[in-house]
């Protein structure tokens, strides 16, 4: 399982070395300056997966703008347009997204992450089988990919549904990437499950936002719900504290 970390842009350099793969975030690239050329220029160095700005926005940006950016940062991999909790909206804009890069004649330029969505489970299991008909090799399932109360509840949530959607044999030969962590006690149970479950990867501020609030996992295991402060400057003991985490997390590799 590889991790990847977000972090605030005044520290990119300083955590670059801690991931294993690079995950960018798209409105944050197009509104950020630095952010945008840190990412562009390792790209060239680790493999970078170019998220479409749904879970901070709602909705993804436009197709061609995401196609574009992926294009100058050097993106290997996008994720695909969805729309929070929305199935109907989130497959079409797959399937446009699929027919945009055909007509382009970019389908073997980059890997398609298709991310499931809806209000209920039986909306995300319909969403998951039509995009199961996508040439795509990697499925996105969100933190949050059933409507929940608390952050606890939702990472309990997604553990029961990679459950059923491997007992229901729908994946294929696909793998799994988990966006986002809510609660770092399910890390051991992915660990164990992680050939079944076929996962892949996952990205997470959790460790971060943790470390600058001043606490690590020793002390707590849930996420706070705050935002991560992408223009935040570090101090020397948070970034200590931001190690120690990352490491703690790592540890479920």
């Amino acid at each position: 399982m590889k991790y990847s970390f977000e972090v605030p842009t005044t520290a990119l350099d300083v955590f670059y070395e801690d991931q294993d793969y690079l995950f960018c975030i798209a409105p944050t690239a197009l509104s950020d300056y630095n952010y945008f050329n840190f990412y562009k220029e390792k790209a060239k160095e680790k493999y970078l997966v170019l998220d479409n700005g749904a879970f901070e926005l709602g909705k993804s940006i436009s197709i061609k703008e995401l196609v574009q950016l992926a294009q100058d940062l050097g993106a290997r991999e996008i994720v695909s347009p969805d729309v929070v909790h929305n199935a109907v909206h989130t497959v079409n804009k797959s399937i446009e997204l699929f027919r945009y890069l055909d007509a382009k004649e970019l389908l073997n330029d980059f890997e398609v992450m298709v991310v499931p969505q809806g209000k209920t489970k039986e909306e995300v299991m319909l969403c998951l089988s039509k995009l199961m008909r996508l040439p795509a090799r990697v499925v996105g399932i969100a933190a949050r990919v059933l409507p929940a109360n608390t952050p606890y509840h939702s990472e309990q949530l997604r553990f029961s549904f990679l459950q059923e959607i491997i007992q229901k044999k729908m994946l294929g030969k696909r793998v799994v990437h988990l966006l986002g962590l809510c609660a770092v006690q399910y890390m051991k149970a992915y660990k164990k499950e992680q050939h079944t479950f076929k996962i892949r990867s996952i990205d997470t501020s959790f460790p971060i936002v943790l470390g600058m609030l001043g606490k690590s996992f020793t002390e707590t295991k849930r996420k706070p719900t705050c935002p991560l402060l992408y223009d935040a400057v570090l101090t020397e003991e948070t970034i200590k504290r931001i190690k120690f985490n990352i490491n703690y997390l790592k540890n479920y590799k």
